[in-house]
Parts: structure tokens; C-alpha cells; sequence
């Protein structure tokens, strides 16, 4: 999303991001779960979850020992239970990531407007379906639905937990395990769905694979020369006869 942002909205070049910002998300990206894990390592409260089995988080172990007297807690008894892990996942991690997604979203898809509103100024003001802007839209609220479908499971989990509705609970925490891990794959598939479904529109699903086929037919083939060429196995292109040069007057249009 802020790739989109700076790259629509504010004309940044790939070279300035990639200097500029990627390096700054790859450290965070990095940074925030080492020092989180480092610390949850280091405080012995690294411990799974009672509120979503399967997943460790700043907890209390055995589950239930902080509001339970009779379980007598062997780490993280310092910690108030889920608390810790709901409060930071929720109100920091959930809201932060939605709220940059949309606002993203809704800047680039103002870009986009504001520049199909000065293509009709210059042509006249014939014709305005702000196609553009539809698509762009659309497109940002896949984004943004892919990101809320992927998290709305753990947000029933936290719900059904408070109020112990167990014959909920287990189809919401299956459905977790489901969902939480495929946020690359759905933000993949916005990307990349266009440009199948136009393929496919076009030339129908066969024509559609056999132009898979070729295009990598034609991608091995290429990487296959590169690595000859590499290696010497193939004769100089400057051996190969060349084409001699026509008097431009004797070339017909």
C-alpha cells in the first residue's frame, strides 16, 4: 500500500523507494518480532496462547494460572494473562496496519480521479466515465478486504472467547489457522487476478494456456542462452553475417 502511495500519488521513482523506504520496511519487519521474541525469551513469557491454541504469545503458563489459584504458574506469572497479547495485537498492530491500508487506498484512488478530471478539462469535457477511478477503487478495496477477511477471524475468537461460546470458538479458531497465514496469497491474487481474467477473456482458457506455454517456452530458452553465453558455448554474434545497409531512397514506405 505505501509503495502504491508513493509511487501514484507522490511520482516517486522504483530507485528512490527502493533506496529510500524498502530499507526502512525490511528493518521493521524484522526488528519489531526479534525484539518482542528476545523480550518474551529473556522474561520467561513466551508461553502459547489459551485464546488461540497453536500460537505463542506474552502469556502466563499453564493457561488459566493467573485467575486460577489452584494452578500454580512455572512462567510468565508476572504478566496479566491474554491482556498483554489482545491489547498489543488489536489496538496497535490491527488498527495501525488497517488504518495505513485505507488511507492508501483512498489517497491513490483521489489521485486517479483528479487526473481523469484534467485529461477531460484538456479533451474538452466530452466524455467522463472515470473508468479509471472505478478500477482503482475496486482494487483498493480488495486490499483492504483481504487484509480485514484475514484478521476477522481472530476478532471473533477474542469475542466468543470473553463470552465462553465454546461451540463457536473451535470453528473460529480452525478458521484462523486458515486465514491468518494467507495474506501474502490473497494480496497476490488482487494483484495478479486482472491480469488472468483479461487473458482468459480474450483468447478463452486454452488459448489462455497454450500462451502460458510458450511464454515459458520462450523464457527457458532465453535463460538457457544467457547461461551458454556465459559459459562460451555459443559463437560471437559478431561472427554471424550481418544485414547490409539499404539506401534509405530505396526503402518504400
Amino acid at each position: 500500500a505505501v509503495y502504491f502511495l508513493l509511487h501514484i500519488r507522490f511520482e516517486w521513482r522504483e530507485r528512490t523507494i527502493a533506496r529510500y523506504v524498502e530499507p526502512i520496511g525490511h528493518f521493521a519487519a524484522l526488528s519489531v518480532p526479534l525484539i518482542t521474541g528476545t523480550v518474551g525469551v529473556v522474561q520467561n513469557s513466551l508461553n502459547p496462547l489459551d485464546i488461540l491454541p497453536g500460537f505463542c504469545g506474552f502469556s502466563s503458563f499453564p493457561p488459566g494460572c493467573d485467575t486460577n489459584e489452584e494452578i500454580e504458574c512455572q512462567r510468565g506469572e508476572s504478566l496479566d494473562g491474554e491482556s498483554i497479547n489482545v491489547y498489543f495485537w488489536f489496538s496497535v498492530t490491527f488498527l495501525f496496519c488497517f488504518s495505513v491500508i485505507a488511507v492508501c487506498m483512498i489517497l491513490i484512488t483521489l489521485r486517479v480521479r483528479l487526473t481523469e478530471l484534467r485529461i477531460q478539462q484538456y479533451a474538452g469535457g466530452s466524455t467522463n466515465h472515470f473508468e479509471r477511478t472505478r478500477e482503482t477503487g475496486k482494487q483498493g478495496l480488495y486490499y483492504i478486504g483481504a487484509f480485514f477477511v484475514t484478521i476477522f477471524p481472530v476478532l471473533m475468537i477474542q469475542t466468543l472467547y470473553d463470552y465462553r461460546y465454546q461451540k463457536f470458538y473451535f470453528f473460529f479458531a480452525i478458521l484462523a489457522k486458515l486465514t491468518l497465514p494467507l495474506q501474502g496469497f490473497w494480496n497476490a491474487w488482487i494483484y495478479l487476478h486482472k491480469r488472468f481474467r483479461t487473458l482468459t477473456q480474450q483468447d478463452g482458457s486454452l488459448a489462455f494456456v497454450g500462451r502460458l506455454r510458450e511464454n515459458g517456452t520462450s523464457f527457458l530458452s532465453t535463460r538457457s542462452f544467457r547461461k551458454k553465453s556465459n559459459r562460451g558455448d555459443v559463437s560471437d554474434i559478431s561472427s554471424e553475417p550481418q544485414l547490409k545497409e539499404q539506401d534509405p531512397q530505396t526503402i518504400e514506405c
